[in-house]
């Protein structure tokens, strides 16, 4: 930034990944170039009515939300907008006339993005997932003359993975809430108490190198968490090959030697046509890694 001085404006941004968010680039750059005297910064949160009065008291004129404080944000808030109380989450607060007032952009973001390459008016828009940003997209579709359809919980997915030591079991069903780590707000974890989450896992073939066994393995997600599938075979003791974030040190250079990638990938997904009600798929091929195993 070029300047920043007793008349610049602070926007702020609470959400897990406030270490490692390109957006502070992209909003201070685009402030730069629009000659706007803002500055967009980080804030670690542990404390939400502690840092609401940091907002009111330092005069921040925004906040950015992000996971997972959506929807545990709204009771420190003063009204929200239409959007947001309609859909139950917030992704952004403004600071106006001393209220905190709560609104929702996911949905109109992601509209817009779609009205610049597809006309929406008069066709079908189809939603894979019933999650808090399908719901915001959902809402603001609702406004558009176009048929909507929500597929969620009949979409079926296929991943295939190459993981680290030998897998003994033919099959296996990992039932194990994930949420944030609360150690490492980057990563997710296994943790009492969130989220349910059920993956299953077939084992397909395994390869020696050196002194150290791979397994290929088929992967079905039943629900879709963030991380999900590193996160539960990493708890199981068999991380995903070359997944520098949840394998280790060790294990991933000794994988990333072998294969130069992370050994996970989306092989095919199916869902019902929401014209017809036949069972559609899309197959991805697999890397040239893959038939290393």
């Amino acid at each position: 930034m070029n300047k920043i001085n007793g008349k610049t404006k602070l926007i702020g941004f609470f959400g897990s990944t406030y270490k490692s968010s390109k957006m502070y680039k992209l909003y201070n750059t685009a402030f730069e170039a629009l000659d706007l005297n803002y500055c967009y910064v980080p804030c670690a949160v542990d404390d939400l009515e502690k840092a609401f009065s940091g907002v009111l008291h330092l005069g921040f004129r925004a906040i950015g939300v992000s996971f997972p404080y959506k929807e545990s944000i709204i009771p420190y808030l003063d009204e929200l907008e239409p959007e947001a109380a309609a859909i139950g989450a917030v992704n952004v607060v403004t600071h106006q006339n001393g209220k905190l007032i709560g609104g929702m952009t996911d949905g109109l973001g992601a509209v817009c993005a779609l009205e610049e390459v597809v006309k929406i008016d008069g066709s079908t828009v189809v939603v894979l997932g019933a999650g808090g940003a399908a719901k915001a997209i959902a809402y603001e579709l609702s406004k558009h003359h176009c048929s909507l359809k929500i597929l969620n919980r009949t979409i079926e997915k296929e991943y295939k993975a190459v993981v680290c030591g030998k897998i003994e079991f033919e099959n296996i069903e990992i039932n194990a809430p994930i949420g944030r780590n609360p150690d490492n707000f980057v990563k997710m974890a296994v943790v009492s108490g969130e989220r349910e989450s059920l993956t299953l896992i077939r084992r397909d073939s395994e390869k020696v190198f050196g002194e150290y066994t791979y397994t290929g393995v088929t992967v079905y997600p039943k629900t879709g968490r963030t991380h999900q599938i590193r996160v539960h075979l990493t708890s199981i003791k068999h991380p995903v090959a070359g997944d520098k974030l949840y394998a280790g040190k060790s294990l991933y250079a000794l994988s990333f030697e072998i294969f130069r990638r992370m050994m996970l990938h989306a092989r095919k997904i199916s869902f019902e046509s929401p014209t017809s009600g036949e069972l559609v798929s899309f197959e991805s091929p697999l890397p040239k890694e893959f038939d290393l195993v």
